[in-house]
């Protein structure tokens, strides 16, 4: 209907394409292509979840020069002092480049910016350690004192982290 409805040169020059096949022949070129494409696209997209040591992370100069020693963080089932007041739960998660980075070093680079996101959480609502903290990834958690997960891609890595924000009894050093 609508191609009845193209003025004559255009009909004409419609006509000449499909007689020559050009379409058909396209198709045929393009249809590998985009196959190609797409299966590239999609083993690019996979998110691939690691578990990473957190001592490596915490003891490096980096973290050292971003994290506040007055913000305690404690992961998994680390023993603390005494909770004298809970604040809330708080999760975190944030997303890096991998340009120029092994998987291990954009999941250590993002997994500062959580855990310094979770400090100044703990800062704004008056809390002077972060416990409990756990791995998430796809609504699964995993908790540990020694390892975080990261979830990894083409481009990409992700961690999620959730802590719970409380204020501890302070101990004397």
């Amino acid at each position: 209907m609508i191609v009845s409805m193209l003025p004559h040169a255009i009909m004409r020059k419609y006509t000449e394409l499909n007689e020559r096949g050009f379409m058909k022949t396209t198709l045929k070129r393009l249809l590998p292509l985009m196959i190609l494409t797409m299966s590239i696209t999609t083993a690019t997209a996979r998110d691939t979840p690691e578990m990473y040591p957190l001592n490596d992370v915490l003891n490096s100069p980096a973290a050292k020069g971003k994290l506040d020693p007055d913000i305690k963080l404690y992961f998994g089932n680390q023993a603390h002092s005494q909770v004298t007041e809970k604040i809330g739960n708080w999760t975190v998660s944030r997303r890096t480049n991998k340009i120029g980075k092994s998987n291990k070093e954009a999941c250590d680079w993002v997994l500062i910016g959580v855990l310094y996101e979770l400090q100044q959480k703990a800062r704004h609502y008056g809390a002077n350690a972060v416990i409990d903290i756990k791995s998430e990834l796809n609504s699964k958690e995993r908790s540990s004192d020694t390892e975080y997960m990261c979830s990894s891609g083409g481009v990409a890595s992700r961690v999620t982290m959730k802590g719970r924000l409380v204020k501890l009894i302070k101990q004397s050093p």
